[in-house]
Formats: structure tokens, sequence, C-alpha cells
């Protein structure tokens, strides 16, 4: 009687490959999106400028009226705007975007947050807290909320053209929209009649090494963003 074990069904050996092959793929993508963030994210402005200085080839002095040469912007300036805006868009939406901010000396002096400030037509106002921001910042400890972190960093500091080009500005109001449902939510028998929306930057400071907190509650507001009280940005 024989011993030799039944051969394996060809679909577990297909579905071996093709899980392989994904593996492989998902690998080679992120080393992808290594290699071109780390560079853009640090000198995006420099990698820029250069492609739009650099001609694709030198034309030779002894030519009489040379031809223009083309830079690398001309040639491949869409492609490289593509590339930029999908892999931005893409470490964004998975969550994986970091700032090189925080690995440059010197350490932090302070940190920031976003909060939502209700503005009534009574005259009266409400201070909506991020999730993220301590109450005492000498005993702080988050565990989760990262991707709120990520999103509310990113909302505190809006592009240039936020108010010249409407499609940035759908994440603001939306979020600005997402902050009266929760207001609502929370306050349904509220009478108030809502006049604005306005997003501010809260500001902790950090002491010296061995001074400690004057006033562990002091915060600087900054106000960056308004929007009326259906949640459209105002100028």
């Amino acid at each position: 009687m024989s011993n030799s074990p039944s051969p394996k069904p060809w679909y577990r050996t297909a579905w071996r490959f093709v899980r392989g092959c994904l593996i492989f793929l998902v690998v080679v993508f992120h080393l992808f999106l290594l290699v071109v963030r780390n560079p853009l994210d640090l000198c995006y402005k420099e990698v820029k400028e250069w492609l739009m200085k650099t001609p694709i080839w030198t034309v030779s002095k002894s030519e009489e009226d040379p031809p223009p040469s083309p830079t690398w912007w001309d040639r491949y300036g869409e492609e490289f705007e593509l590339v930029d805006r999908f892999t931005w868009r893409y470490d964004n939406f998975v969550g994986c975007e970091q700032g090189w901010s925080m690995f440059a000396p010197p350490v932090a002096r302070g940190a920031s947050f976003m909060a939502v400030r209700l503005e009534f037509l009574d005259g009266t106002s409400e201070l909506l807290l991020s999730d993220n921001e301590p109450v005492d910042p000498t005993r702080y400890f988050r565990l989760g909320g990262w991707q709120t972190r990520k999103l509310e960093d990113y909302l505190m500091w809006p592009p240039d053209d936020l108010y010249s080009d409407p499609k940035p500005r759908t994440m603001w109001e939306n979020n600005a929209r997402h902050a009266i449902g929760k207001w609502r939510a929370a306050s349904p028998d509220d009478p108030r009649e809502l006049a604005r929306v306005v997003f501010l930057r809260r500001r902790i400071k950090f002491p010296e090494p061995g001074e400690e907190y004057e006033d562990p509650s002091a915060r600087e507001e900054r106000d960056f963003a308004t929007f009326d009280a259906e949640g459209r940005l105002l100028p």
C-alpha cells in the first residue's frame, strides 16, 4: 500500500502564487511611495524648481540660432503632478503620511490642537474641544485617535488656495457641518440659533527643561477659518 501524499488541489497552488504576487506588489508599491514621498516632503519646492529650470539637453554654442531646449518640467510636468497628487492622497487616506518636522531640531516648544467655536445670534458661544487635546499637559496619555489627530493637523494649516479654489475647501466645509451636527445631537433642546462656526488652533507651550508650567490650562488661541450656519466657508 502506497503512503505517498496526495497531490494538492490546483486551486491551492494557484492561490499561493496569487497571494505571493500580491504581497510582492504591495511591498514594491510602498517602497515606491518612500522613494517618491521622502524627497517631495523634504524639498518639494527645490525639486520642482530644478525640473522647471533644467533643460533636457544642452544645445551646442557653435550652432546658429539653436532651438530652445525644453526643460524636464515641459516634458514631464503633468506626470510629476499626477504622481505627487496620487501618492499624497494615498498616504493621507491610509494614514501613513508623516511630516519630517518632528525629527528636526530644535525640540518642539509647543503643540497645537484644533477646536471649534460655535457663535450664536444672541451673542453667546460654545467651544468644542478636540478629543486629542489634554486637559492637563503634565499628565497626558492617549491611546488611539491617531487618524483624528492627523486629520485635525491637516485642517489646522489650510492651503493658500482654500478661498480661491472650491475643490480643497470641501474638506473644511464638511468638517464644519460635522461639528454643527455633533453639537445639535448633543444639545437637541438648545433653542439658540447658530450664526457662525469658527475653526481655531489652541496651542500649548512647553516649558524649558527644568521649568514648570505656570498655568497648565493656559492656551494661545488663533482663528483660521470661519463658516456660516450652513457650514459654507466665509471670506
